[in-house]
């Protein structure tokens, strides 16, 4: 939209009529360029850069609640359940002497299962590592077999 050109002189009106139509006149324009001013992202058809530096964000501000960001602690957490069946078992036992020299006694039982899912070009197959763990006879530690560094750590390989 073109700028009119300001006259270099305000006008002056020489009756009453004249200063009355002025005045109207002047008005009429005050209220367009308060309009022009007051018109955002929201109410016109601009786009929301061009609201300027000071113009508040569309998305009203959260209060703050007191907690931390994430999950909180002592939430009940989720995970993926063990599969029924497995394609492949493969078992680890720790070693067979303690730290300190003595013999371990394994337990039949693992005391972790851990199954990782992984997705051939076709078809996925269900591998389970199952960890034993077995008790010092002289020292009475617990010792446990870890997983091999090739095994993925989580669910998915």
């Amino acid at each position: 939209m073109p700028r009119k050109k300001q006259p270099t002189k305000p006008p002056v009106a020489t009756n009453l009529d004249d200063a009355n139509e002025l005045i109207s006149t002047l008005w009429d324009r005050l209220n367009d360029l308060e309009d022009r001013l007051n018109q955002n992202s929201r109410n016109s058809s601009r786009p929301p850069s061009s609201n300027g530096p000071g113009a508040s964000s569309s998305a009203p501000a959260k209060k703050p609640t007191g907690r931390k960001r994430g999950a909180q602690s002592g939430h009940k957490g989720s995970k993926r359940m063990l599969a029924d069946t497995v394609d492949e078992t493969r078992t680890y036992y720790p070693d067979d002497t303690c730290a300190c020299g003595g013999d371990i006694a394994i337990n039949d039982s693992p005391y972790r299962r851990h199954q990782v899912f992984d997705i051939p070009s076709q078809a996925f197959s269900v591998v389970e590592h199952q960890l034993h763990q077995g008790q010092c006879c002289q020292c009475s530690k617990t010792v446990k077999a870890t997983l091999p560094d090739n095994v993925n750590q989580g669910q998915m390989g």
